[in-house]
This record gives structure tokens, sequence and C-alpha cells, in this order.
């Protein structure tokens, strides 16, 4: 899960929100990892590095769950 916040936020993912809303969509997005991202997750663990896959399904994910954060 580390992972994908520290990805998301050196990746311009966190840029347009505001600094107070970070630890929100960090939670937010924790517990979307737990429940509609679990196949990443399993995905992640089974290739054990950021191959161009993980790195594919991690910025499909990013995108989706941006599009439906609430702030």
């Amino acid at each position: 899960k580390q992972i994908v916040i520290i990805y998301a936020g050196t990746n311009g993912y966190l840029d347009d929100l505001p600094v107070n809303k970070v630890r929100q969509f960090e939670k937010q997005l924790n517990e979307a990892l737990d429940s509609t991202y679990a196949d990443f997750l399993r995905l992640l663990n089974k290739e054990k590095a950021v191959t161009d896959k993980v790195k594919e399904e991690m910025e499909k994910l990013l995108v989706d769950f941006k599009r439906s954060f609430k702030a």
C-alpha cells in the first residue's frame, strides 16, 4: 500500500489536492486497496516488484480512484 501512495505522490496524482486533503486521500485509497483493488495487491505481492504490468495496473487504479475520490 505504501508503494501505491508514494507512487501517487511522486507522479503527480496528488498535485491538485489541497495539502489538508492528502491524509484523507491516503486513508480512502488504503481502504479501496483492501476492497475494490484487492486484485492489484495480489498482483503486487506475486510480482514482488514494480514491473511494467504492476506499473500499468497501478496507474489505472489511481486514475480510477482519483475520479471517485470525495474530498
